[in-house]
């Protein structure tokens, strides 16, 4: 219930959410619950193989639903539909130069929304920016401090004021299933093919040549299949180099990347070392005598069971429902074949799917592993072998153990894959996690686990997880309800632990927007630490009260008036819209600067409207669409183009709140004087 209430709010306020409650706790019913709260209906993006699930969720929910899915919005635009709009597994957005993103920014501009992820955070930070601006704007969080959330996510720890757009551990954990964990290192008896693929030019480039070693040690790591397959894939691309060259071009950038790696998950990093033309020199043809060797035994492997899946065969000798999952197809292909003669193997592999020899809908392979089966479970598989297209969204409660054949490069994977079994209305009260490591002169040449430790931490730091090292919570701002000075906050007191101790607030429209405490010590330091007001509380606490003097008052408040300044600065001047602009911002100010005086010249009161619309924008924070409209106001275009790209922008912009500065709370040091508790409170309250 607290999720839903403070999704709404947020949706409401701010326009967009990001529900990250941990996989498996329903946040496909509460984010359908807001949607029925806010309008009624819904227009839902998500994954194409969790269209059936949602559908039924949304009948259940008595929610109208418009779906489209990713993988639609990235070959291009689609039509939304009406109502909340809802991003599933919002972390697939993360990168804003992706074509989905490109594609559905700008549909977005003006619709409020909520975003769908356990793991929103993959790599760094920053792949939260991408997410949380398709709905919410760059300026959001004004009010706390922040000029741009863009800016926030760029550093080490994001802002603690982020929790405002983001709804996570508020669902207790006492419904889901309990973790065990264990690793397991397969050694392997037989000799490592890498030792002689590293003979192997590969490439005249030293960067790419590192790469395609990692991704032929990573298949070697899956399986002697995948292995086979990504050698095979590279005697394919040497040969087509080859007749390539009479004609003078080579394979692109792109081929060698879809051929040798795209199934193997390889470094983000390649993208960055080469333009798309590889113009013949990235491949060696030196290397086919050398490779037409290694085939033959790599060919002769793939054919027998090695020792990494005799070990996964001895840990499914116990019958238990479990779910594998591999990163290659081609491993998925050697462990049905290896598997299936022992017992009934089931397996899912993009758009295949089956048991043991036999094709099926992948729909119906995958209900052999939900919560609600019910007839014939002695014919019901025990096993499912998968690549990570099961990892998400999915509900496969059945299995009680899950078992990492091949790491992934993220922990947010791991935790997907976890969420398949580890969710709501679990067939069992536990869930077993074995994770494979690689042998060790793999994962020397791979780094697979180095990189999963450096990537734990991510979640603790936007608070989605308990962080181990956070600053201490007494070196914090201090922000915290005035009714915790006590029934006497407005008095005065006889000690020596401070001179003012002063609590102000903002109020925008009749609401709070921030608040602050500051403290005054004997020398005059002004002080906003949770310390020292704690400690200024329990002096004032233990201390003999005095009788109020409205002079000593007005000399504290003389004194603090400079840092409440700086307070409302910092706070309300960026609620005025006081911001940085970036390049696109500053060429659609000059661009409609000189709109604006042709207008005036002109007396065109229409178009004055319009730029006066377009200023107050780009005055603004902006989500990712109204960015793209901004940038194409700076483009140049003129007369009927550019009053078409005026009129699209928002209308819905907030205007700019009158700022009230209260003080809630006050007790000072007793000087000499004269006068009641009463008097003072309304004399702060009121009077100034």
């Amino acid at each position: 219930m607290r999720a839903f209430r403070h999704a709404l709010f947020a949706v409401r306020r701010y326009r967009g959410c990001l529900l990250a409650e941990p996989v498996g706790t329903g946040k496909t019913w509460v984010a359908l619950a807001v949607a029925r709260a806010f309008s009624g209906e819904a227009a839902c993006i998500v994954p194409s193989i969790l269209q059936s699930q949602w559908r039924d969720v949304a009948r259940a929910a008595g929610v109208e639903i418009t779906l489209t899915t990713h993988e639609q919005w990235s070959r291009g635009a689609r039509p939304l539909g009406s109502g909340l709009v809802i991003v599933d597994e919002s972390h697939r957005f993360r990168t804003e130069d992706t074509r989905r993103v490109a594609h559905l920014a700008p549909a977005l501009v003006g619709r409020p929304g909520l975003l769908l992820s356990a793991t929103p955070v993959i790599n760094r930070l920053a792949d939260l920016i991408a997410q949380l601006l398709l709905f919410v704007r760059d300026d959001a969080l004004a009010a706390f401090g922040i000029e741009s959330i863009r800016s926030s996510l760029t550093a080490h720890t994001a802002p603690q004021a982020l929790h405002h757009l983001m709804v996570s551990g508020t669902i207790a954990p006492g419904g889901l299933p309990r973790k065990t964990s264990r690793w397991v290192t397969h050694h392997g008896s037989e000799e490592l093919l890498m030792s002689r693929i590293e003979r192997l030019q590969l490439s005249k480039d030293p960067a790419i040549r590192t790469l395609l070693l990692g991704g032929f040690a990573l298949a070697e790591a899956s399986s002697p299949s995948a292995l086979l397959a990504t050698l095979e894939n590279y005697h394919l691309l040497l040969l087509q180099r080859r007749d390539a060259d009479r004609n003078g071009r080579g394979p692109s950038r792109a081929t060698i990347r879809r051929m040798l790696l795209g199934d193997l998950e390889q470094l983000v990093l390649w993208d960055l070392l080469q333009p798309e033309s590889c113009d013949g020199a990235d491949l060696t043809l030196a290397d086919l005598p050398v490779l037409t060797t290694i085939l033959p035994d790599a060919k002769a492997r793939s054919a027998t069971s090695d020792s990494k899946v005799k070990l996964l065969q001895t840990v499914l000798s116990d019958g238990r429902p479990t779910i594998v999952f591999v990163r290659a197809r081609a491993t998925v292909d050697y462990l049905r074949r290896i598997l299936t003669p022992r017992s009934r193997v089931a397996w899912c592999s993009g758009s295949r799917a089956g048991i043991g020899s036999s094709h099926l809908p992948r729909e119906a392979v995958l209900t052999w592993f939900r919560p609600d089966l019910s007839s014939r479970r002695d014919l019901a598989p025990t096993t499912l072998v998968t690549t990570d297209v099961s990892s998400e969204g999915l509900d496969l409660q059945r299995a009680s153990r899950i078992i990492h054949y091949d790491l992934p490069w993220t922990h947010a994977r791991l935790d997907q894959r976890l969420g398949r079994a580890r969710r709501f209305q679990a067939a069992h009260e536990e869930v077993e996690v074995i994770g494979f490591r690689p042998p060790p002169e793999l994962e020397a040449r791979i780094g697979l686990l180095e990189a999963l430790r450096d990537k734990r931490t991510l979640p603790a730091r936007i608070g989605l997880r308990p962080a181990r090292s956070r600053p201490p919570a007494e070196n914090q701002p201090a922000k915290f309800a005035a009714s915790e000075m006590g029934p006497a906050r407005y008095s005065f007191v006889r000690t020596d632990g401070f001179s003012v101790l002063l609590a102000v607030r903002l109020l925008a429209s009749g609401k709070e927007v921030s608040n602050l405490v500051l403290v005054q010590d004997r020398g005059g330091y002004w002080s906003e630490t949770v310390a020292a007001a704690r400690s200024a509380l329990d002096a004032a606490h233990a201390a003999l009260p005095s009788s109020w003097n409205m002079d000593g008052a007005r000399r504290a408040l003389d004194q603090a008036d400079a840092r409440i300044g700086q307070f409302v600065l910092r706070t309300a001047g960026f609620l005025w819209g006081v911001r940085s602009l970036s390049p696109g911002d500053r060429q659609a100010i000059a661009r409609l600067s000189t709109l604006a005086s042709k207008a005036f010249t002109r007396r065109d009161s229409r178009l004055l409207f319009l730029v006066d619309r377009g200023f107050r924008l780009v005055r603004r924070g902006h989500t990712l669409g109204e960015q793209c409209l901004v940038n194409q106001i700076g483009l140049g275009k003129s007369g009927a183009a550019l009053s078409e790209q005026l009129s699209a922008l928002p209308t819905h912009l907030d205007p700019r709140p009158p700022i009230q500065v209260e003080v809630t709370g006050m007790i000072c040091t007793a000087p000499s004087g004269q006068g009641t508790v009463s008097d003072g409170f309304r004399y702060l309250a009121h009077d100034d």
